[in-house]
């Protein structure tokens, strides 16, 4: 699966990857340690559907849920 990496400056950094169906899927971690997890319109994929704003803890605990290792 490949995973697009995009600086957005003066925020952070983007992580975007699309599901199996077409759905994007993509992490905004910005500078002040916050995440946002956002899943993009699937008709326009400049748009997002769902934000969801998590702090550095709560990302750590969606990861662990996800059955990820935590990346340090």
């Amino acid at each position: 699966m490949d995973v697009e990496r995009t600086a957005l400056p003066g925020i952070g950094l983007r992580h975007v990857f699309t599901t199996s169906r077409g759905r994007q899927i993509g992490v905004v971690t910005h500078r002040t340690d916050r995440r946002d997890l956002v899943i993009y319109d699937k008709e326009d994929p400049d748009s997002c559907v769902v934000s969801v704003a998590l702090t550095g803890e709560e990302a750590n605990a969606l990861a662990e849920l996800l059955g990820s290792g935590r990346v340090v």
